[in-house]
């Protein structure tokens, strides 16, 4: 259990990710969808701040509409709360 919290620090640490998508990370990465679940929540991550430097991220490389980047937060798994705090962090 252990390393599955260490690599779900070690992932949010060096990129943005929603609950969901780290969850669906660390079970790629071979630990039991318990485990990655556990370690997703041991994390205490900001899931909204998540949320808007995935935002942020994505706008630095390409351009996107209002609704365009809902979709895509939307797609990596954030919630509707989460996104709205996020566009509306990064002045959308």
């Amino acid at each position: 259990m252990d390393q599955a919290i260490n690599s779900a620090r070690s992932y949010i640490s060096s990129s943005s990710f929603s609950k969901r998508s780290l969850i669906e990370q660390l079970s790629h990465d071979g630990f039991l969808g318990h485990e990655a679940a556990a370690a997703a929540d041991s994390v205490d991550a900001d899931w909204n701040r998540q949320a808007a430097r995935s935002a942020a991220d994505y706008l630095a490389t390409t351009s996107f509409s209002k609704q365009g980047l809902f979709k895509q937060l939307e797609h990596e798994g954030f919630t509707r709360d989460q996104i709205d705090f996020a566009l509306s962090e990064i002045g959308y």
